[in-house]
């Protein structure tokens, strides 16, 4: 197995049609790949044509092989109760950080490897830098062995922190 990952010209133009919400992406949440045996990333169809986060674990979970999914990840900033009855105050504010109330989506970057050898872990790793190094627009990079790494709520507070911070 080869350990260098290569992106083919059809991968990257669906992933900028999916980040553009353009095309066929135009309402997905979810663009995964998948390595062959040579280690190019392809479009996994099955992951690709789920719907909900939820699901995507479920499939997972069925899977044995790495996959890297990009998501789109919805949320809401914490809501902070303004003392002023003025209009202008539209936004939150924490620290020296404003946070609007609208409701938020960013593109995370899932790396799922459930295989426990070495060399998988390290393909996995260097394959996931590849990507985020290539791929515009990717906010947060999480590495999961396990559906319990995929706990939504914990992604949720660490998308916060970053969008705080």
């Amino acid at each position: 197995m080869k350990l260098q990952a290569h992106f083919l010209e059809e991968s990257k133009e669906a992933f900028n049609d999916f980040r553009l919400r353009k095309g066929e992406f135009q309402n997905k949440s979810i663009l995964a790949y998948k390595a062959d045996e040579t280690n190019t990333l392809e479009i996994d169809t099955i992951l690709t044509n789920l719907y909900t986060f939820n699901e995507l674990k479920e499939e997972l979970q069925k899977t044995n092989e790495i996959r890297y999914i990009c998501y789109f990840i919805h949320f809401e900033p914490p809501k902070i109760e303004s003392s002023s009855n003025d209009d202008t105050n539209n936004n939150n504010i924490i620290g020296n950080n404003m946070i609007g109330n609208e409701k938020r989506s960013k593109m995370i970057l899932i790396s799922w490897n459930p295989l426990p050898s070495s060399k998988d872990k390290f393909l996995s790793s260097g394959t996931c830098v590849y990507l985020r190094n290539i791929l515009p627009g990717i906010f947060l990079t999480i590495q999961a062995t396990s559906v319990q790494d995929l706990d939504e709520e914990r992604i949720i507070k660490e998308c916060l922190k970053r969008v705080v911070n």
